[in-house]
This record gives structure tokens, sequence and C-alpha cells, in this order.
């Protein structure tokens, strides 16, 4: 039976809640599965038939550590998903400019390199006419460090100054209409997730209190947000496409190709994640 790696994290050692269904149905399709934690089991690699990159959750909190293990990845001949050229992309938020200049429309954003000031920011907030601005790290995940701004705030005193940052205007679509996530599995949609933040709050993760519903998406937001893979050059096996609608218009928040909480909350949707995985193995 071949051997399935997929990396996981320290605190789901046996992958999280929503995939340990893999570990039981993966076997039925002649594939072994064999939960690794990303950041402690890199070596004997190459006893391992192919490698699925999933809940490496706190990557970004030890970069040169997560970089040594796509450069170990991207040496293997065996397949990778999704790949290590795309991760290290996907790692860094400035990968929004590259999907801008495909005509991708995202939230605007001004990407800073280096350390921020507070002539900076209001250099942003006058650019984007914005009473508020949100600032994060190019380098993050969860929200870390994401924070909104006033004009005239001080910088929080937690702001790393080797770090790149994004500047955007915050936008108040994100707590009355809430910040869309489509699914998709080697190109195909699978599910969509509407998510609200907490009232008086812009973070939509549920450590700060968001509150998440799957929902189908009217076609022609569906169809908006199916564009941003097509201007990849393939498909990934996993990809989340995360935006808010302004004015009818999609803006792209985050192309999440790493270690996106996929909702699986429907067994129809488990069923086309493994029904993905297992194509991908069994027909590369």
């Amino acid at each position: 039976m071949k051997r399935l790696a997929i990396f996981t994290n320290t605190e789901h050692p046996e992958l999280p809640g929503d995939e340990q269904y893999l570990l039981e149905e993966l076997p039925r399709r002649g594939i072994q599965p064999e939960p690794l934690v990303w950041d402690a089991h890199t070596n004997g690699l190459e006893q391992y038939d192919g490698f699925l990159v999933r809940a490496v959750w706190g990557y970004f909190q030890q970069m040169n550590r997560f970089v040594r293990l796509l450069d170990q990845l991207n040496q293997s001949t065996q397949p990778v998903w999704n790949a290590p050229a795309w991760l290290r992309w996907n790692s860094h938020k400035f990968y929004l400019q590259d999907l801008a200049q495909k005509g991708i429309p995202i939230v605007p954003t001004l990407f800073v390199k280096g350390k921020l000031d507070e002539n900076t920011l209001a250099r942003a907030s006058e650019a984007f006419n914005a009473g508020h601005l949100v600032v994060k790290p190019a380098v993050s995940a969860g929200s870390h460090q994401t924070e909104r701004l006033a004009a005239g705030d001080p910088l929080p005193e937690s702001f790393d100054e080797t770090e790149d940052w994004l500047l955007q205007p915050y936008l108040s679509e994100i707590e009355t209409e809430g910040e869309w996530s489509f699914v998709f599995f080697s190109g195909q949609f699978s599910h969509a997730v509407k998510k609200m933040p907490a009232s008086g709050d812009f973070r939509v993760q549920k450590q700060f209190g968001g509150q998440y519903h799957p929902e189908e998406p009217p076609q022609a937001l569906l169809q908006q947000a199916r564009q941003v893979l097509r201007v990849l050059p393939a498909n990934p096996l996993l990809a989340r496409v995360d935006g808010i609608l302004r004015k009818g218009q999609f803006l792209l928040l985050e192309l999440e190709l790493i270690e996106p909480d996929l909702y699986l909350y429907r067994d129809e949707d488990k069923q086309r994640f493994m029904d993905a995985v297992a194509a991908s193995f069994n027909g590369r």
C-alpha cells in the first residue's frame, strides 16, 4: 500500500478532528495515510510515496524551519500537494501583487517593505481616503498581529520592525456583509462558507468570536471567485479563496494554499476532499 505523509502540527498530531476520517477511509483507496508533525519529523522522508501539507499551523512563526521543510520536499522525487514552490510563494502576502497584476481585483493595498512608521500610515490613510486602516504583517496567519488603526494612532509596540506589511482601508462590509470563503479541490468548486465577525470586531476567526455558516453562493459571486484560480499556471489540489463583496464586486483578501481550514462540516464536503486527495495520489 502506498504511503502518504500528511503534515500536521503538535496540537493535532493525529490530524484536526474534521480530517481524521482520512485515516480510516484512505486505506480503502489503497493509500496508507501517516500524520507527521511538520516541525518535528523531517527525517526519513524518502520512505513515503507522496506528501500532503495540511495543518502546519504556526509555520509563519518558524519560517526558517518551514523553508527548510519546503526545500526538503522540493528535492524529493515524490509528489507534494500543494507544490513547495507554491507554498513558498503563498507564505508571503505580497503574492497579492502578482494576482493584482494578472487582473484579479484585490482589497486596495499598500505594500510596505521593512519598517513601518506613522508617516506611512498617514500616507496610506490619505491615499485610500480612509479613517481607519487594517494593518497586517506580510508573513502571518489567523489575523496574527492584524490591527485596525485610526489615523494618528501609534503603532503597537509588538510590531516587528523587520517585517513587511500590508496596509488596507478598513471596509465596513466585513461587519455588515461578512467574508466569503470558497473551497476548491483540484480546481473544482466544493463548498462555500460565510464568516461574520463578533460585534464590534473586524476579524472573522473563531478565536475572536467569529461565526461560520455554510452557504450556497450566488453564481455571479462564485464566477468571480473562480477567476482567481484561472490565472494560476495550474490547479492546486487545495485552495481557499477568501474575500468580500463590495458594490457587487468580489475583492480578494487571501488565496490560501498552505494551511487553511477547509470547513469540512458536511459529509459531502469531506467526500469531495477525500476523492480529490485519492485521485491526485493514485493518478500521479
